[in-house]
């Protein structure tokens, strides 16, 4: 009774007393940990309860009852690594690896990028420091950047990637010193600064009372900067093409719109005005929008890296979220994507794919997507078909179902005139589709509608544009099938497309 209570008590109580959400961003399994060492506990008394019935009500002899015994008990385990060892394993899984040697090979050489979270950060510097890929790339993980000891780390050499200018001190930054910045103009102007200039002023002491007893270290005089460029600067050092030349700005003008700065967003704006023009700056597209400090269209789009260039560009965010950000380089991510990229022998092997590889695999999709259609929209249809058929064989159906997102990519063979591939990838979205719309089916109203409503929209919506590109192309035969996958099923479309 007592072991049985410790069975309950870590496990089902644990979760009532702390209400554990449903959803969480990862695996929680470890605050069960208590409860299974208890039951393998209560597995190990089994054996020997098991012995001891075999010995005391059937007479096996003392050697037969405990080999019995033991091949009962060893049942659980074997069945459990027959089922679940395929699964889990780890054997020809490289995502990690590859995906982090994606993000590195998306810049140029001696370049800096600017990472975010830790699975766009730790896996490149375990590609960097274990296996030595691309160690001229300076990673900048901005989670860290709002400390003193991780800022003045970057004025170091690390690896092949030569020290980070920066033109604040590192003594002016140590501690609490410069934890925030306040605005403030002497001459109640807002004139136009240098931001080199700038980070100049707030690296000197220019004590400031901030009116409630507390004096700050310094201060930033104007809100309006700009960042001088120099053209033959960026060609020199490969930063940009003679070709672009055209495009480039005499300056970028970077608005301080708040009215302080807090140092992760000092480091950055240092790391860049300091380092612009010398190097390559990247920021990944796994950033959150906010650190890029409002340089949206000033980004160029060359793989899982957008470059900080002189060029302004109308970024189409509202279409594509962070990855629109700027221009694209379509020729650049053709490159990056079709011969240098890898894709962690998904493409080879059918395996477990855990839901933490969703933001590289969303990122590889958009960015493949926004390409191709630039590549469209310059007549160069073979690379646009080509940067497609790479990415379908490097997201294969057998580890990532098709869904609605794939139906996006199948949208350029169609405009590029290649109905034939397109056809062969619609045959398995919509046999994807046409389960995930059946389980829907067998939902209740209130249910489907509360729980699984944007799901059933983006399903139904697939299965229309798929429906409506056949019919388009005059393939009845084709049509007549997926008419066929799709008629099987009932449900309410009233009740969720209401208004």
């Amino acid at each position: 009774l007592g072991i049985f209570a410790l069975v309950c008590i870590p496990g089902i109580g644990i979760i009532i007393y702390s209400n554990q959400p449903p959803n969480e961003p990862r695996e929680r399994d470890y605050v069960l940990a208590g409860s299974i060492l208890t039951y393998a506990m209560w597995v190990g008394m089994a054996v020997l309860a098991l012995f001891h019935f075999l010995r005391s009500r059937l007479n096996f002899g003392g050697l037969p009852a405990a080999a019995v015994a033991t091949a009962v008990i060893l049942i659980a385990p074997v069945l459990m690594g027959t089922q679940n060892f395929d699964d889990h394993s780890r054997r020809y899984l490289r995502g990690a690896r590859d995906y982090a040697h994606n993000f590195l090979e998306s810049c140029k050489p001696n370049a800096i990028i600017f990472t975010y979270g830790d699975n766009d950060t730790y896996p490149l510097w375990y590609a960097q420091e274990v296996e030595g890929i691309r160690t001229d790339v300076r990673v900048i993980n901005l989670s860290l950047i709002a400390v003193d000891w991780y800022i003045n780390q970057m004025r170091r050499k690390i690896n092949d990637s030569p020290p980070v200018e920066m033109t604040i001190p590192a003594e002016a930054i140590r501690g609490k010193r410069r934890n925030q910045v306040f605005y403030a103009s002497p001459n109640q102007e807002d004139r136009t600064m240098n931001i080199l200039d700038v980070l100049r002023f707030i690296g000197e002491d220019h004590p400031l009372s901030t009116g409630s007893g507390r004096t700050v270290d310094s201060y930033y005089p104007t809100r309006n900067t700009v960042l001088p460029v120099n053209a033959r600067e960026l060609i020199e050092n490969g930063i940009l093409s003679e070709k672009d030349t055209a495009d480039i700005v005499p300056y970028i003008p970077i608005k301080l719109d708040k009215n302080y700065m807090l140092k992760d967003e000092l480091a950055i704006l240092d790391i860049l005005a300091s380092n612009f023009g010398k190097r390559p700056i990247y920021f990944a597209v796994t950033v959150r929008p906010q650190k890029l400090l409002g340089l949206q269209d000033y980004m160029q789009l060359e793989g899982l890296a957008m470059q900080f260039v002189p060029i302004k560009s109308n970024s189409q965010t509202r279409q594509y979220g962070i990855y629109g950000s700027g221009r694209v380089a379509a020729d650049i991510v053709h490159e990056n994507m079709t011969q240098k990229f890898k894709w962690g022998n998904f493409d080879k092997y059918d395996m477990f794919v855990d839901h933490s590889f969703a933001p590289s695999i969303q990122s590889h999709q958009v960015v493949a997507r926004r390409a191709a259609v630039k590549l469209l929209e310059e007549g160069k249809k073979d690379k646009a078909v080509e940067l497609i058929d790479t990415y379908f064989e490097g997201f294969p159906n057998m580890n990532f179902p098709y869904d609605y997102r794939a139906y996006y990519m199948i949208q350029v063979y169609l405009q590029a005139g290649e109905y034939e591939k397109a056809k062969e990838h619609m045959r398995i979205l919509a046999n994807n589709t046409a389960d995930e719309l059946a389980f829907y089916s067998t939902l209740r109203e209130n249910v489907l509608e509360s729980s699984y409503s944007d799901e059933f929209r983006l399903a139904y919506t697939t299965k229309e544009n798929l429906l409506r590109n056949v019919e388009q192309q005059g393939d009845d035969a084709f049509l007549e099938e997926l008419e066929g996958m799709f008629a099987s099923f009932e449900y309410s479309e009233e009740a969720i497309f209401k208004d």
